[in-house]
C-alpha cells in the first residue's frame, strides 16, 4: 500500500501500512486512528519538522500542532 505521503524516490517504511485492528470501534474511532497514523508518518518522513510535515499533509502548521497536542504526540520522538 502506498501512503498519500510516499515519494517515489524513497522506500515505503514497513510500519507505514495502516490496518484497523477492529471495525467494532466505529467510524469515528477508525478515522481518528488513521489520522494519528498519518501524522506520525509525516513526522517520521520530515524528522519531526512541524512546518514540513504540515505542508506534506496539506494543513496549516497550527492545525498540526493542535493535532499533536490532542494525540499526545511529541515531535522530538521523530528527530534523529
Amino acid at each position: 500500500m502506498i501512503s498519500p505521503f510516499h515519494k517515489q524516490d524513497e522506500p515505503e517504511p514497513k510500519k507505514a501500512v495502516w490496518r484497523p485492528k477492529t471495525w467494532a470501534k466505529g467510524l469515528t474511532a477508525l478515522v481518528s486512528d488513521y489520522e494519528y497514523h498519518l501524522v506520525c508518518l509525516a513526522l517520521h518522513q520530515t524528522k519531526g519538522h512541524i512546518a514540513n510535515a504540515a505542508h506534506r499533509m496539506g494543513i496549516n502548521r497550527t492545525t498540526l500542532v493542535e493535532k499533536l497536542k490532542n494525540f499526545g504526540i511529541n515531535k522530538n520522538d521523530y528527530k534523529d
